[in-house]
């Protein structure tokens, strides 16, 4: 009869234990010297007349309970529920029947992705547990659409992972509490606390850089750089372009690189470098740290035979009297990344590099480097370096940028210099076009004079570009602009109508923002005041 009880008590939905009014007691029936038997009776209350019915108790009842997700309640499947030799598995509904056991007996559950508990039989025959997940699962979004974000990358408790194309996430052995740190180009950095829950929705807020460029000595011109950074904070403007790394090879902070050190490649203009980042921090402007890469007259001239050479043997120079280092030396690709390492460490939000390519000017066809310089292999010297500074920088949580020529938007070759933008694009957060309507000659994509009409060439230019990065969806497009005057023929005066008409162009083009390029860092001030305000 016990046994029919507690199999009916399973069937109609109550548990193994769950009594109905019956209350215990223990008779013992003994001869005078050897107890001869022990019986377990149940007195039952409600059948109970005038004397008292006994009637043989059940066995002892095995001990059962629900294993479940701490942060949803659901049941979780398949855990393992041990003690001693013992050991069972739940089942659809989270449940377990393990088997008599002792007050006080050890039980441990188990199950994949979970943390495991250990706890002991206090009383009674059920032990439930919720066990607390050791992945973690969510999306990041777009905190102004509700959109997915694709290859966003999430830093926490020392790793690194990227989201999925619907921006979802899976992290494994998270701790309870911990901090993540997300990244996506177009898109404010976030860290944030995540506790427990049952997963994440992270928003991130956009961002287009609007950026003005500091030359390699205003940086350390106390005046006009203190200038400049009043004018940001008294405008749209809320980013900043600093040589760290300038044209002629030299260095404007104190490194801690050996080669850039052997080769007194050092010419100081920021005594502090991670003071004057924190600084820009606090001012919420955003910093980005220019490295010019292959043009670098102190390295070829310190170190010959990293130089590109003419076949007479001597180190080739540029139309400014510059030299170059060859763009397939592995030791000029880790002295660039040492270089970009170490300002990435110092807190700037973006490494950017530029000349990151071969040279252009006067007669490279006769110029002579490490290896034949094929259309094929030019691009895979390009594409390798940037490949290789993504695999270091990246893990840091600084953005990468590469500046190439304009009209890289529209061709489809290399130009001879090794930019083609659909090989290394894996390999950028941020592309850079140069689309100074200085830059392009008369009748340029059947635009008659770009130089007078700077919208129609940058909007063409940004908008040609963004369509072919379109199958790179963790790539934005942030052109370089021209806040000086022509230096072609007509010599045409730029201000704040030419200034405005380039940013009013990218922004319909959808690009992520724009930087201003003037070398003496004189800028059309009133061109940067948003309209409205």
């Amino acid at each position: 009869m016990a046994g029919k009880e507690a199999a009916s008590s399973r069937s109609e939905g109550r548990r193994p234990g769950r009594g109905r009014g019956l209350v215990r007691a223990i008779i013992l029936a003994a001869t005078p010297l050897v107890v001869a038997a022990a019986f377990v009776f149940v007195l039952d209350s409600s059948s109970q007349t005038d004397g008292v019915t006994g009637v043989l108790a059940p066995p002892p009842k095995p001990v059962w309970g629900y294993v479940t997700d701490e942060y949803s309640s659901s049941p979780i499947m398949s855990a393992t529920v041990r003690s001693g030799d013992l050991a069972v598995e739940t089942d659809a509904d989270g449940e377990y029947v393990i088997g008599v056991l002792p007050k006080g007996a050890t039980l441990s559950f188990t199950a994949f992705g979970y943390e495991p508990v250990t706890g002991s039989l206090q009383s009674g025959i059920n032990m439930s547990v919720a066990l607390r997940p050791r992945t973690f699962t969510g999306r990041v979004l777009d905190a102004a659409t509700t959109k997915p974000v694709a290859g966003a990358t999430l830093f926490y408790n020392g790793t690194m992972m990227t989201t999925t194309v619907t921006g979802t996430f899976h992290l494994e052995d998270v701790p309870r509490d911990f901090k993540v740190k997300v990244a996506a180009a177009g898109y404010k950095k976030m860290e944030t606390e995540v506790v427990r829950q049952k997963a994440l929705d992270l928003k991130l807020e956009p961002f287009a850089a609007k950026a003005i460029y500091f030359s390699f000595y205003t940086t350390g011109w106390d005046e006009r750089r203190d200038k400049l950074l009043s004018l940001v904070d008294r405008t749209e403007l809320n980013a900043v372009v600093f040589d760290v790394k300038g044209d002629y090879g030299y260095l404007s902070y104190p490194t801690g690189v050996p080669l850039a050190r052997e080769i007194q490649a050092e010419k100081i203009m920021v005594k502090d470098m991670d003071a004057m980042v924190a600084s820009l921090k606090k001012r919420n402007i955003y910093a980005i740290a220019r490295i010019v890469v292959f043009k670098d007259d102190e390295l070829a001239s310190k170190r010959p035979d990293l130089a590109v050479k003419t076949r007479g043997g001597g180190a080739y120079v540029d139309n400014e009297g510059l030299r170059w280092v060859d763009p397939f030396r592995k030791e000029v690709w880790d002295y660039n990344i040492a270089i970009a390492v170490e300002v990435a460490r110092k807190g700037f939000d973006e490494v950017q590099f530029d000349y990151v390519r071969f040279p252009s000017e006067g007669s490279v066809g006769s110029n002579v480097y490490s290896k034949q310089p094929t259309e094929e292999s030019r691009v895979a010297a390009i594409a390798g370096f940037l490949a290789a500074a993504h695999a270091r920088l990246k893990p840091l949580g600084v953005f990468l940028g590469a500046d190439v020529f304009g009209w890289t938007m529209f061709r489809e070759d290399d130009m001879g210099i090794g930019q083609q933008i659909e090989q290394f694009a894996p390999y950028v957060d941020y592309l850079c076009p140069m689309v100074y309507p200085s830059g392009w000659g008369p009748g340029s994509r059947g635009i008659s004079d770009p130089v007078a009409r700077p919208y129609d060439i940058v909007e063409q230019s940004a908008k040609y570009g963004i369509e072919r990065l379109a199958r790179f969806p963790t790539v934005r497009l942030r052109p370089w602009l021209q806040d000086f005057d022509d230096y072609g023929p007509s010599k045409r005066r730029y201000g704040v109508e030419e200034v405005l008409a380039q940013k009013k162009a990218a922004a319909a083009a959808g690009a992520a923002g724009w930087m201003f390029w003037n070398a003496s860092a004189i800028y059309s001030e009133a061109a940067y005041t948003p309209e409205g305000r």
